[in-house]
């Protein structure tokens, strides 16, 4: 059975749409933490969450490099121990970074809404709510 040019072409672009939708369905992806327990954090120095699909994460609390892995499988998310650099900052960007360490421990679900991921504890309370960086 031969497909024409034109069929070929459409059920590629319904393919690529179908990839593409599914990609950002899931919580991999460069994200910027909007609220920590629903309190805002500071833009400036921002906490940022890098994971991978494959559960591969990195980022920033805000001062200090972190680095580690999460397990991910459908709604349910846990992050393992987190590594991080060991630099000096100021104290409320510390605090900071205490913090969001602190609320990715407690992390076990995530969803997307609108374009935030929100991740939850295990009561489905929304810890972090985090936006596309």
């Amino acid at each position: 059975m031969r497909l024409s040019r034109p069929a070929l072409l459409a059920a590629a672009l319904i393919l690529t749409s179908a990839a593409g939708a599914a990609a950002t369905e899931g919580p991999a992806g460069h994200w910027r933490a909007l609220t920590i327990w629903g309190k805002s954090v500071a833009e400036k120095p921002a906490s940022e969450l890098d994971l991978s699909e494959k559960g591969n994460v990195t980022g920033t609390g805000g001062c200090n490099r972190m680095f580690g892995k999460a397990k991910i499988s459908g709604s349910k998310i846990h992050f393992g121990p987190l590594g991080s650099s060991m630099m000096m900052c100021e104290p409320a960007v510390v605090k900071q970074e205490q913090k969001f360490h602190a609320a990715l421990h407690d992390v076990r679900s995530w969803r997307i809404e609108g374009k935030k991921l929100v991740l939850e504890s295990k009561t489905r309370k929304p810890i972090l709510v985090l936006e596309p960086k």
